[in-house]
């Protein structure tokens, strides 16, 4: 028979306990021991709201779309769980989940708005430097533009940088910077290759051989002058016709020329005023030139003629062009444009004088340029000077 040992009962009924608790305290411990019952500081992730609305400031869904899409719904998740959660008993209610989600949203938006703001601060500044860049250049292609604006590109790319310049002025004033930066830089392309256009029209009123050249033919004419009295010199950058008389400049005419009279005539039907040397071969009295009085000259000389077959035989022009000819000295000018098909018109006053003065043989020069500071080598000088400066 065995004793019943009452000693032993007390220490296995311990034992058990112990063996309870080790089991019990392996398990996570309900939420009311561990402190998941209280609520979160921010249940609401205001101060999460209030990062992600200085990122929409500073163009967070320009810059980073994606992730402040994602920031959005991470601050739903938190809302919902904070919800489910205080939908429960209170000794049932877990809200660690709720903080980590709290604690990532806000990490999260943290690191999205250093990124959006580094890249608009750096957009913004991009902006004011392009935008500087294109009203320092500017004024000078609409300058350029004045004497090129027979040229449709040149018109329409000069429009598109103003279109431009005042687009991105007004996506810079809303805070878009990274918008401001794409016009800005559209702006400042156009305006460049409207500039880069007009130069290329106007070079050669600049370059030193054909300078020369021109030089030549008024020294000419102004020689011309001392052996027969009179000589005239027309320069189309400045469209003013000079009379000389014994060497000296007796009156200054304003006139307008060709449509098209920055360039040199090439064809007939070019509209372009020819530039040479010529003289008069008729005087044409009322009623025998379209445009009254006119001094018919001798386009086209030797030199038109020579220039004209080489340009064909380089294929430069079709073989149907013609040189043309009937390039005049007439009245009703004076209208401040070239509208000619070629010719030089002064008005009817100044071409009732002119008519008076000059004579079969008289001399004509027409030049692009004297070489003097007139309004196209101006404006290619302040061109050049823009392009010279540091950052331009």
């Amino acid at each position: 028979m065995v004793l019943f040992n009452r000693r032993a009962v007390p220490r296995a009924v311990f034992l058990l306990f112990l063996l309870a608790l080790a089991a019990w305290a392996s398990r996570e411990l309900p939420p009311y021991f561990d402190g998941h019952t209280r609520m979160p500081a921010d249940p609401g992730g205001h101060q999460v709201e209030m990062i992600l609305d200085r990122a929409d400031r500073a163009g967070a869904m320009e810059y980073a779309r994606a992730k402040r899409l994602q920031c959005d719904a991470d601050l739903s998740s938190l809302k919902r769980e904070v919800a489910f959660q205080s939908s429960l008993d209170w000794y049932q209610r877990d809200y660690g989940r709720a903080q980590r989600l709290h604690d990532e949203a806000s990490a999260d938006a943290l690191r999205m708005y250093a990124s959006v703001k580094g890249r608009a601060d750096k957009d913004k500044a991009e902006a004011q430097e392009l935008i500087a860049r294109i009203e320092a250049q500017i004024g000078d292609a609409q300058n350029l533009a004045e004497h090129t604006s027979v040229d449709a590109y040149v018109r329409q790319r000069l429009a598109s940088s103003e279109i431009q310049l005042k687009n991105a002025k007004a996506l810079l004033a809303k805070g878009r910077y990274g918008a401001a930066v794409g016009s800005a830089r559209e702006g400042l392309k156009a305006v460049e290759v409207s500039s880069e256009r007009s130069r290329g029209l106007l070079a050669r009123f600049d370059d030193p051989s054909s300078v020369s050249r021109w030089r030549s033919w008024v020294s000419d004419a102004v020689q011309e002058s001392r052996r027969s009295g009179i000589a005239l010199v027309v320069i189309k950058e400045r469209h003013l016709l000079q009379v000389y008389k014994n060497g000296r400049v007796v009156r200054s005419i304003q006139v307008d020329l060709g449509a098209y009279s920055l360039r040199q005539k090439s064809y007939a039907g070019d509209r372009t005023t020819p530039e040479g040397r010529y003289h008069i071969t008729r005087k044409k009295g009322f009623g025998q030139s379209k445009y009254g009085l006119a001094l018919l000259l001798n386009y086209p000389n030797e030199d038109d003629l020579r220039r004209f077959q080489m340009a064909k035989a380089r294929h430069e022009l079709s073989g149907r062009s013609r040189i043309g000819g009937l390039i005049e000295i007439h009245g009703q000018g004076g209208r401040g444009e070239d509208w000619t098909d070629g010719c030089i018109a002064p008005s009817d006053a100044d071409m009732a004088w002119l008519y008076n003065q000059a004579s079969v043989g008289t001399v004509v020069a027409i030049v692009g340029s004297d070489g003097s500071d007139g309004p196209i080598r101006s404006s290619l000088r302040r061109v050049r000077r823009t392009n010279e400066r540091p950052g331009a």
